[in-house]
C-alpha cells in the first residue's frame, strides 16, 4: 500500500465514523487536509494536521488562518462560489470532533492513516 490515502479512501474513512457529517463536510475535512493540493493526504500531512503535538496545532491555526484569508477573498469575487461554501464548512470543531473520534478508535497516527486507508 502506498505511503498516502486517496480522497476516496480518506473521505469513505471519514463517513465509515458516522460522524453525521454532510459531504460537503467531508469534502472540506479531505481538502483541508491535503495541504500541497496533490489531490492525495500523505503520512506527513497527515501527522501534521492531525498531531496532538505544538507544531501539529500550530500548523493547524495557520492553515485555518489560510483558509479564512482564502475565503475573504473569494467572497469579495463571487459570494456564490461551491467551492466557498464547502471552506465555510471547515472550522476548528469540526476538524476536533474528527480527530477525537478517530484517536478513541486507532491508538496513533499511524493506526489512525492505517484505519482511513483500509476504507
Amino acid at each position: 500500500k502506498s505511503n498516502s490515502l486517496s480522497r476516496t479512501e480518506m473521505r469513505d474513512g471519514i463517513q465509515s465514523l458516522n460522524l453525521g457529517l454532510r459531504d460537503s463536510e467531508v469534502e472540506a475535512l479531505v481538502d483541508y487536509a491535503d495541504m500541497d493540493g496533490n489531490g492525495s493526504v500523505d503520512f506527513p500531512e497527515f501527522r501534521q494536521m492531525f498531531g496532538s503535538d505544538a507544531k501539529s496545532k500550530a500548523l493547524r491555526d495557520q492553515r485555518s488562518a489560510d483558509v479564512l484569508k482564502i475565503e475573504r477573498r473569494r467572497e469579495a469575487r463571487a459570494a456564490d462560489s461551491p467551492l466557498l461554501e464547502a471552506l465555510e464548512e471547515v472550522d476548528s470543531q469540526s476538524v476536533a470532533v474528527f480527530w477525537g473520534l478517530l484517536q478513541s478508535l486507532c491508538p496513533s497516527i499511524r493506526d489512525a492513516f492505517v484505519f482511513l486507508k483500509g476504507f
